[in-house]
């Protein structure tokens, strides 16, 4: 093989071959997990969230700092409605595309250090491994799996690689038309970046931090010059930042005395009622950031939602042990810097940390730990890992066949089984996600002292209808947070489920006193007591409830229900037709109680737009498809009736009903041929139904077209 055919083939091998493993090998691993339902706040923030079905991209553009996770679930949602495959598939989507900008990002920068050293020699396998362990490590499930933090966390992460993609081709390339429209790019990027999530004001610090380690190589004066490009960038997303989340509130995020409340079922202060302060987050991140180092070295007990506590006080052995280990690993990365200014070790660091800082410092949130957050900063870590597991690696080659002259080839066979071992370890984990009973049965074995995963499991089993079995775990949530208001509403429904109705009015007259501005409670109560046919008390509770939630479709429902069983047919049908159109409970259940009620009022309209939907919902059901053309024939929309007639007499030729209704449309249209045949094929069908018989005795009898129609 010549000199030039060599230099291609490695070429091809760096820049198409390993990318496209790594792109088969990230789809094949995430492949199953794609039509997993969704989980936690993917139900509040997709399946909840109102606007979904009524907003455009216009209504979300550039108005806040997140905007485009809400617009991608708008996209979603006009894809399939809630069927989670499409939010997920982007979700891989973006994975991907982050881990292989990676990969390039990598080896650029490797490229860049001393020629013939150990980093330029071994560029490709310490990228690939690089992009692999990003890629396929178990931790990151949190991010890809969960829908909204993909769209977060991921498209953060995504941006910001983007960014320093084209900043490294930017300030390498030698065709000065090429930088200045690869400066327009970036600026383009980082303005976008701003409606992912705030950590993307973080750009302009990696860039300089590229810039000094790879690009100028501790040389200020290369960096000088293009300290007016940083400018201009910085403020661009300083800019687009105060904007979007108004300068009182930068400011008092900055500079401010924030004090938060704990969040209903995640109490991370030693007492409920404590304040959450700049000083007392800020020292229980010590141990959360050791925390996130080592779930990337050994990935066991993972949980999305852990029951860590903020630490009691700076004197503490969870803080200052933490504190003493970090500062460790600081004088490590000092000590790096004073022997090589431009350590890519002590680079691969300053990146993990400096992307944790805007979480892990004198910011306060009301989450104490998450591991998703660890997704853009998990570059510099994995990173510093690929470098110790290549050299590793040859190192005990070399000690095996005691050969110096070790070829980097060697280092591909690390490659593959990384990606065994990753890939499985990420499959196993991501089975969590299959089912919110699993879900939240791996959050109680693994933070067994937090109120929420107790209430969360409850619910997934009650749904199964094992409300008897879901009340323990219900009564331990209450027990270890009074002030938790799901779980009493949750036992007040499983109370209701077991035939113990006054005992769930009672549990929820209880819960109102603690908590009376929770709407759930109000609705759920009016279900009890349309039990009990209070309808009076039912209307006044679901319109309270409804006063607190506007939108809160199943109130609307519950308020037709009472309605209907009074005998306001009418007002039952707005309100019915505000549930399941213009509010959030547009389910099968809202629109088949839309429909009938529009049929049995003769408004043969409407019953056609609910069962239009209860299709939508469930398509592979052959009653409802029934129901639409029956609503079609009625609505003289013929053509429509016939043909998802003939479409259901395809898929069950014995279907009696469809033959029998398609004969009665084709005398509708003068098709009396067409009719008889279809009399004759249903009547054999439908023995036991007199009707048939009759009907078409009638019809052949007087041969007239048109003659007192009737479906079935």
């Amino acid at each position: 093989m010549n000199l030039i055919t060599k230099d291609r083939f490695a070429l091809i091998k760096s820049y198409i071959l390993t990318p496209l493993i790594l792109i088969i090998t990230t789809i094949i691993t995430y492949y199953p997990s794609l039509f997993y339902d969704f989980q936690f706040d993917d139900i509040a923030n997709i399946k909840k969230f109102f606007a979904l079905r009524t907003h455009t991209f216009w209504d979300f553009a550039f108005k806040g700092s997140r905007w485009i996770s809400y617009w991608l679930n708008t996209v979603n949602y006009n894809l399939g409605k809630f069927d989670p495959f499409y939010y997920r598939v982007f979700n891989v989507a973006f994975h991907t595309i982050t881990g292989i900008l990676i990969f390039f990002v990598t080896i650029k920068l490797l490229q860049l250090t001393k020629k013939n050293g150990f980093y330029s020699v071994r560029a490709l396998p310490i990228a690939a491994l690089t992009s692999l362990l990003f890629l396929l490590h178990p931790v990151q499930t949190q991010t890809v799996s969960y829908v909204i933090q993909g769209q977060l966390e991921g498209l953060a992460g995504l941006f910001i690689m983007a960014i320093m993609l084209c900043f490294i081709f930017m300030t390498t390339t030698k065709k000065r038309y090429l930088s200045y429209i690869l400066g327009v790019v970036i600026c383009l990027l980082g303005y976008i970046s701003c409606g992912t999530k705030e950590i993307a004001i973080l750009s302009p610090v990696m860039m300089l931090l590229i810039d000094w380690f790879f690009i100028a190589q501790a040389d200020f004066k290369q960096i000088k010059k293009r300290i007016p490009f940083y400018l201009l960038f910085t403020g661009i997303l300083i800019g687009q930042y105060i904007y979007v989340l108004k300068p009182h509130l930068c400011k008092t995020y900055v500079m401010g005395n924030i004090q938060l409340n704990n969040n209903v079922g995640n109490v991370i202060t030693q007492v409920a009622g404590e304040k959450i302060t700049r000083w007392n987050y800020f020292i229980s991140q010590f141990k959360v950031i050791i925390h996130y180092i080592w779930i990337f070295i050994c990935p066991t007990k993972l949980s999305v939602d852990y029951d860590w506590k903020m630490v009691s006080g700076f004197f503490t052995s969870e803080c200052l042990f933490p504190l003493l280990l970090l500062l460790f690993i600081a004088g490590w990365v000092l000590n790096l810097l004073r022997k090589n200014k431009i350590d890519v070790r002590a680079f691969a660091a300053l990146w993990f940390f400096i992307g944790l800082s805007p979480r892990s410092t004198f910011i306060p949130s009301t989450e104490l730990i998450a591991d998703y957050k660890t997704y853009f900063s998990s570059y510099g870590w994995l990173f510093l890992m690929a470098i110790a597991l290549v050299y590793l690696f040859e190192w005990t080659i070399k000690k095996i066949t005691k050969k110096n002259d070790l070829q980097t080839n060697y280092s591909y066979l690390a490659f593959g089984l990384a990606a065994l071992f990753l890939g499985h370890a990420t499959y196993e984990r991501n089975k969590v996600w299959r089912s919110q009973e699993e879900f939240w049965m791996n959050i109680i074995q693994n933070s067994p002292k937090k109120a929420r995963g107790y209430n969360n499991y409850a619910v997934a089993i009650a749904e199964k209808n094992r409300h008897e079995e879901a009340i323990p775990y219900l009564r331990k949530a209450i027990k270890m947070d009074a002030y938790y208001p799901d779980p009493w509403s949750n036992i007040a429904v499983c109370f209701s489920a077991t035939g113990q109705v006054d005992m769930a009015i009672m549990q929820l007259e209880k819960a109102i006193q603690i908590n009376p501005n929770y709407p759930e409670f109000y609705n759920n109560l009016a279900s009890f007591y349309l039990n009990k046919k209070n309808f009076p008390r039912v209307e006044q509770l679901a319109n309270y409830a409804i006063k607190l939630r506007p939108h809160y479709g199943k109130a609307y429902f519950n308020l037709g229900q009472a309605l209907y069983e009074q005998g306001k047919k009418e007002e039952a049908l707005e309100k019915l037709r505000f549930a399941c159109l213009k509010a959030d409970f547009d389910t099968v259940e809202a629109f088949t109680a839309y429909a009938q009620l529009s049929l049995e009022l003769q408004k043969f309209d409407e019953a056609v737009i609910g069962y239009q939907n209860i299709c939508a919902l469930e398509p592979h059901n052959p009653d409802h498809h029934f129901n639409l053309a029956n609503g079609y024939y009625c609505t003289k929309q013929y053509d429509k009736a016939k043909q998802i007639y003939k479409m259901l007499i395809a898929q069950n030729q014995q279907e009696y009903r469809s033959w029998f209704n398609l004969a009665e449309t084709h005398i509708v249209l003068g098709e009396t041929p067409e009719a008889i045949e279809c009399f004759k094929i249903a009547q054999p069908l439908g023995l036991e139904v007199p009707q048939i018989g009759l009907r078409i005795t009638q019809f052949i009898g007087n041969s007239q077209p048109g003659a007192q129609q009737h479906i079935v």
